[in-house]
């Protein structure tokens, strides 16, 4: 192996990093000219340190062909030299930009060789998956294992059979999480709940629970939890609940819910009793979807008054209900005292003048996003939402407004006068020519002066509003008139 290949790096690096930056040097080189598959096995057993600590062995799997028997033996090299030390092992995104479609079911011999590392407490795996029996045997084998993500084979009428076994293998996590791997919904929907189910009353150690991608109702499973008590208190510390109708009981035996996701499903007009969920000691983060406004304006005011003290995060979700953007800043602020995040998601507004925002001085986290339905004949003061003090992060979609607002709101930025701590700040306009229209003729010349201006252009200087993507209008058909600054071009949901 010429050594040209090797990476050079400071002596005082890790030998994680030092390893890392191997594989990413290797997968390097071999864009650019021939290594043997040989050379770079060599290569990497080398750089193998018994002092390994975190791997994420995707990107040891892109140096190599699909199902090349170098990646066993370079992943049995790793097992039996860092054996005592390794504790993070993942396989993951790796170095190759294309996304995960399509998986395959990990080999008896992967599965061996993750088995060799006794003290790993994260296991994370998304490139390959497994069935439940062989993921339960897996853990058996791995005592110390905390952190657990894997792709699961789904199973029709999923249960677990052997209880003491289950609770023998998974008892000592921390996190369970994973992804059913079925081409058929339906099936990964119900394979989904039940496990989710079975962990609720079989794991009570466990923290964070369930598929990160899906909502999954927990309700029946907690109800009967609460009833059989046989587990004590969970140390459960996020819960997603469907909410259809009345729920007076406290789930006392789930102290440590930390974050509270709701989905309204109720077609009642009637307000519905909910005092068992305003019960959390710990509660400090709030997420409920599905809301209609006005109707549900009275389940957040009373979610709110239960948990003001305590509240850091809130994301409310409308359903492309027309809010009155005034009344739930009021609602909210200055009640809610140490909300750092707040997120409005899926709402249409009414027209209102400009109004005084309530005191936030703890905001610093603020998104907003527009309903694709949303009025295009009404529109917000953006300066207005945007002078919250505080704020480090702001995102803001399909936000309705005209122009000679959004060069308002420039302008106080340039002139610190608002947004002044801001390091991220995404801004994405509705992509219609309305905007135009509500200004006429002087928004025309505004944006002439925008464009033409022989001075500083007005987003230069600002460092988060700068490179600013601006699209010229043709006034005679619909515009694309989005406005996204860096650093994402596109949108991402978190």
């Amino acid at each position: 192996m010429s050594l040209e290949i090797r990476p050079r790096v400071p002596s005082g690096n890790s030998p994680d990093t030092i390893f890392a930056n191997l594989v990413k040097k290797l997968f390097e080189t071999t864009k650019t000219r021939f290594v043997s598959y040989a050379d770079q096995k060599a290569a990497l057993l080398e750089a193998i340190s018994p002092d390994l600590t975190k791997v994420n062995f995707a990107e040891i799997i892109d140096l190599f062909p699909e199902h090349h028997p170098f990646v066993i033996d370079v992943l049995v090299t790793i097992a039996s030299w860092a054996v005592n030390n390794m504790k993070d092992f993942q396989i993951m995104e790796g170095l190759t930009p294309i996304p995960i479609i399509y998986w395959y079911s990990m080999n008896e011999d992967m599965v061996d060789g993750i088995a060799m590392l006794k003290n790993l407490t994260i296991l994370k795996v998304e490139r390959f998956s497994i069935s439940f029996s062989s993921l339960t045997h897996l853990c058996g084998q791995l005592p110390s294992l905390k952190n657990l993500f894997f792709r699961i084979d789904s199973q029709a009428d999923f249960s677990i059979e052997d209880f003491p076994n289950f609770k023998r293998n998974f008892g000592n996590l921390d996190i369970f999480q994973f992804n059913p791997t079925s081409n058929d919904c339906d099936l990964n929907d119900d394979f989904r709940t039940n496990l989710t189910s079975e962990c609720i009353l079989g794991l009570p150690n466990l923290q964070l629970l369930g598929d990160p991608d899906r909502f999954v109702d927990m309700m029946e499973a907690c109800k009967t939890n609460e009833r059989l008590f046989e587990n004590g208190e969970s140390k459960l510390t996020y819960m997603t609940l469907l909410v259809r109708k009345d729920f007076h009981q406290a789930l006392s035996t789930f102290p440590n819910v930390e974050h509270l996701h709701i989905r309204w499903e109720s077609l009642s007009i009637e307000k519905l009793d909910v005092s068992g969920l305003l019960r959390f000691p710990k509660l400090s983060r709030l997420t409920m979807i599905c809301l209609r406004y006005p109707l549900f304006a009275h389940h957040i005011d009373e979610f709110l008054d239960a948990y003001k003290k305590n509240l850091t995060h809130l994301i409310l979700e409308f359903n492309a209900t027309i809010i009155n953007l005034k009344d739930v800043y009021k609602m909210i602020f200055p009640r809610c005292r140490k909300l750092q995040q707040f997120v409005l998601r899926d709402f249409q507004i009414k027209f209102l003048p400009k109004w005084s925002i309530p005191s936030c001085d703890s905001l610093r986290e603020l998104e907003l996003e527009f309903s694709i339905e949303c009025n295009r004949n009404v529109y917000v003061y953006i300066s207005n939402i945007l002078s919250v003090p505080n704020l480090e992060k702001v995102r803001m979609f399909r936000v309705p407004t005209t122009l000679k607002e959004l060069t308002c709101t420039v302008n106080l930025v340039k002139n610190k006068k608002i947004l002044k701590k801001v390091n991220h700040f995404e801004l994405e306009l509705c992509e219609n020519s309305w905007i135009f229209r509500i200004d006429n003729s002087e928004a025309t010349q505004e944006l002439e002066n925008l464009e033409t201006s022989s001075s500083t252009p007005p987003f230069d200087n600002i460092p988060f509003l700068s490179p600013l993507q601006k699209k010229t209008p043709e006034r005679s058909s619909t515009t694309d008139t989005s406005i996204l600054t860096s650093p994402a071009k596109e949108r991402s949901r978190a």
